[in-house]
């Protein structure tokens, strides 16, 4: 994902949130999470949260009901 930022943007990612975390890696990170859960288990994977734990790059997303 670095590399391709670097590639497109000319530039190092420089966006922070209030608790230090990067714009572009954390948006990654949700991407990611929600379409592999998506694609993992349809449509209805919202019902499935619990037991999906992929790692991110920032972050590690756990779910509970």
């Amino acid at each position: 994902m670095l590399k391709k930022f670097r590639h497109n943007y000319f530039k190092e990612p420089s966006s922070y949130t209030r608790n230090g975390l990067h714009f572009g890696l954390l948006g990654y990170d949700i991407s990611l999470y929600f379409l592999s859960a998506l694609m993992e288990y349809g449509p209805r994977f919202i019902l499935k949260l619990d037991e999906f734990q992929p790692n991110g790059m920032l972050t590690e997303f756990r779910f509970e009901r």
